[in-house]
């Protein structure tokens, strides 16, 4: 009986350090010499309820994104002069009480329109959608920040119906039609939280719209939420989605001060890319 404990003890070690090895966040600074056709995309969950909001604006600055989406942003739990200081410009600022603010940042040097559209799903969890036209280095593309509703009982299906739909507006990495200030035949990147892993109802119609894990690298599984605050992150549910027409070059995840999430970055090659084509 002992015998058989131990062995069971044992294995559950085992289990637990390996799990914990897969998980460990990958925090290793990417280099700052970037190339001239790679841009840095950023998402962040704030938190409506930060009292941090200058630990996570200096978090989020170091990263020196040329793009970055804030989820959650309530218009006080983060600091646009801090960030203004620093190069950005805030080209969509929709504050929201709550879970459904949203705002996107770029440096000034990007030409940028970028626009608050609502999300096709009913009911009380329906959070919006920020869609960005970017001409970076003269190749225009389209860039969707994504807020998708949890997957609990009183969302009902919201999670599932959300990502469908994300996936219904995109076929073979482009724009399938006219999307914000987002052209049919752009390339598209997606970025945020999805609230959803790979085993989630809803993936497989997402995942069928022709678009890749831009964070899937290396041997860590990058985890990026965590039950509480003070607790490890212990699963993925936010990413970086490229279609064919870029190359994902590195990616990684930061910590944010008073936040459940950590942030996703990611580098990525914008080589090919031509713009839309609409009809």
């Amino acid at each position: 009986m002992r015998r058989y404990l131990f062995i069971s003890i044992s294995l559950v070690l085992v289990f637990l350090c390996l799990l914990i090895a897969l998980s460990a966040p990958h925090t290793t600074p990417l280099p700052e010499n970037h190339r001239q056709d790679v841009i840095r995309v950023c998402a962040a969950n704030l938190n409506y309820e930060n009292r941090h909001p200058g630990e996570a604006t200096s978090a989020l600055v170091k990263t020196n994104p040329d793009f970055l989406v804030l989820l959650e942003w309530t218009g006080k739990n983060a600091r646009p002069s801090v960030f203004e200081k620093n190069g950005f410009t805030m080209v969509l600022n929709a504050p929201r009480n709550g879970t459904h603010g949203l705002a996107i940042l770029c440096k000034k040097k990007i030409d940028v329109k970028a626009a608050v559209i609502q999300s096709p799903i009913s009911g009380p969890c329906r959070l919006p959608f920020g869609v960005a036209r970017l001409n970076f280095n003269g190749k225009a593309f389209t860039i969707i920040a994504v807020h998708a509703p949890p997957p609990v009982s009183s969302c009902k299906d919201g999670n599932e119906k959300t990502l469908g739909a994300i996936g219904s507006w995109i076929k073979n990495g482009k724009l399938k039609f006219n999307l914000g200030p987002g052209v049919k035949g752009d390339d598209v990147i997606l970025l945020g939280d999805f609230n959803a892993t790979a085993f989630s109802k809803g993936w497989s119609s997402f995942m069928k719209s022709g678009v890749r894990d831009a964070m899937r690298s290396g041997w860590r599984l990058k985890p990026t939420w965590a039950p509480f605050k003070s607790a490890p992150s212990i699963i993925r549910i936010d990413y970086v989605f490229v279609g064919n027409g870029f190359v994902p070059i590195a990616a990684y995840t930061i910590g944010i001060k008073d936040s459940d999430h950590r942030a996703v970055i990611s580098d990525i090659q914008t080589r090919g890319v031509a713009g839309g084509d609409p009809e």
